[in-house]
């Protein structure tokens, strides 16, 4: 008997999933078919909203020797370039796609978008029915045994099985960019931000990490000629990517997490800080040659952002051994966190967290030396500290920041809110959750996003039971598991989703959970 499977989003993560769902069909030939339904927004199906069209200036913080979104093809994104010249020199002739390049975003999209095609092709081809609506999911409703995904085109589909792969979802909207002196909730895409900005307007944009970044670049790039000020709640920036590799490392992996664990079920963030600071010593064990960097502990924020810069581009001409030894924490940052004391979580996200992001979240060289122009040239400025957005009807909106006790408030024509996905589930723009969560058939997560069974993926409800067929991965997950947005981590969790999925519906004697109290669709 055939099982119905609905995925929500047609991003990197339902890529990924697809293509480990097929493996898992692959390799038990004798399991139930399936038609899986991919419901997606955007205009295309594979990119979603982090990789889709926008301008060639927005680019990626992971070198292009080094992504996939495959599991079982490293560099499958390098090949792909080398594979395919045609399809993509024409659109981006300044780039040069070396292993060590950072290649535009919406390069990136594109292979993203070729690889969607080959993966449904693939899976027509192992008897797997995929069909792709474009359409917005605005609700899930469980009706039976069965879920009906609603879209905002009022077509209903009826599924065994749904996953939630959402990926990145911006704030709620705050107004439209037409606006006279709007607040706009996300920068993306930046192409159509300097389209409606005009030139000689100054700018706010909240927030200084990638999204940040992104902004402040295609603005001043595309010829912007007012003011832009970031503001920096931590006062941090990101640090600068070094030339080194990648490390295999001795302690933050998952062999000796295995014996830590065995004998310590919980861990501590000064067990964290041991094995980050052995590991360290162990690549200088490795690259004697390599210099040492004297990083303070706590770090802080620094005084002058421009200083700062200059000082990591210096340093970012060579191996930088920390940022080798934070990036190999990809491989078990979830297992780590699942594993961390509650209280160190809470403590962590707190004192911590934007300390973290700023060192290992870093950007390329190119966009550093770009920053730095624009501060010295005078038209971008940061400030660091609280601030608050107000705007009354009709007029231009004003940041407001407390400096030394007084309050200084400063007028732009637009404020731009560059801070990713919002923790709170209900403050994105996403009807589909909102409807969720309100009536409690899926529940905050207390870090972020919504509660899942971290080791099968299904979501649980707001009284803590678990839904026997709706699934999630990717940012929708990421209290639970911490980081959830390097493709390597959205790759390994599709095909933990996959796998369980396919492992509890397509092959186990799977016996029903008595009735869930879930909202029931009108049928």
């Amino acid at each position: 008997m055939e099982k119905v499977i609905t995925v929500v989003g047609g991003g990197a993560t339902a890529l990924s999933f697809l293509d480990s769902f097929i493996t898992e069909k692959t390799n038990n030939p004798e399991s139930q078919s399936a038609t899986i339904y991919v419901i997606e927004k955007q205009d295309y199906f594979g990119p979603g909203v982090a990789y889709n069209e926008d301008s060639a200036s927005n680019i990626l913080n992971t070198k292009a020797g080094y992504i996939s979104a495959f599991a079982n093809k490293p560099g499958d994104f390098f090949d792909w370039l080398h594979s395919n010249p045609d399809l993509w020199e024409d659109r981006f002739p300044g780039y040069s796609a070396t292993e060590d390049s950072y290649a535009p975003r919406p390069l990136f999209g594109m292979y993203l978008q070729h690889s969607f095609a080959k993966v449904v092709k693939n899976a027509t081809q192992k008897n797997i029915k995929v069909v792709q609506i474009n359409a917005e999911a605005v609700d899930v409703s469980k009706v039976g045994k069965s879920y009906v995904t609603k879209t905002s085109c009022s077509l209903n589909i009826t599924s065994d099985l749904v996953l939630m792969a959402c990926g990145t979802i911006p704030n709620s909207k705050i107004e439209s960019p037409a606006t006279l002196g709007s607040v706009v909730s996300n920068p993306y895409p930046v192409c159509k931000l300097t389209k409606y900005v005009k030139k000689e307007q100054p700018i706010a944009i909240i927030g200084a990490r990638l999204s940040a970044i992104d902004a402040v670049v295609a603005l001043v790039e595309e010829g912007h000629e007012g003011e832009i000020h970031v503001y920096s709640r931590s006062g941090f920036f990101p640090s600068i990517r070094g030339t080194q590799g990648r490390f295999a490392t001795k302690y933050l992996n998952n062999e000796y997490l295995d014996t830590f664990l065995a004998e310590n079920p919980v861990i501590s963030l000064d067990d964290i800080i041991t094995m980050v600071s052995k590991d360290l010593e162990y690549y200088f064990e490795c690259n004697p040659d390599h210099e040492r960097e004297e990083i303070p502990l706590p770090p802080k924020a620094p005084n002058s952002i421009e200083e700062f810069i200059e000082h990591e581009l210096a340093m970012a001409k060579k191996p930088r051994g920390w940022q080798a030894v934070l990036y190999s924490t990809n491989a078990i940052i979830e297992r780590l966190w699942l594993a961390l004391k509650q209280e160190d979580k809470e403590k962590f996200l707190a004192e911590y967290f934007a300390t973290f992001m700023s060192y290992r979240v870093s950007i390329p060289s190119e966009n550093g030396e770009r920053i730095l122009n624009y501060i010295k040239s005078g038209q971008v400025k940061f400030f660091s500290g609280d601030s608050r957005v107000s705007k009354e009807y009709g007029s231009m909106p004003v940041v407001a920041q407390n400096v030394d006790g007084e309050e200084i408030q400063r007028e732009y024509g637009y404020v731009v809110y560059a801070t990713g996905s919002p923790k709170d589930p209900m403050k994105s723009d996403s009807k589909l959750i909102r409807n969720l969560v309100s009536r409690g058939d899926v529940q905050p997560q207390q870090f972020g996003g919504i509660e899942i069974d971290t080791d099968t993926y299904q979501v649980t409800t707001s009284t803590g039971a678990i839904h026997e067929g709706l699934y999630a991965s990717g940012e929708l997950t990421v209290g639970n598991f911490f980081f959830t947005s390097a493709m390597d981590i959205i790759v390994r969790h599709a095909m933990k989703s996959a796998k369980s999925i396919f492992e509890q519906n397509f092959i186990a004697s799977h016996e029903p959970s008595e009735e869930l109290p879930v909202s029931q669709a009108n049928g």
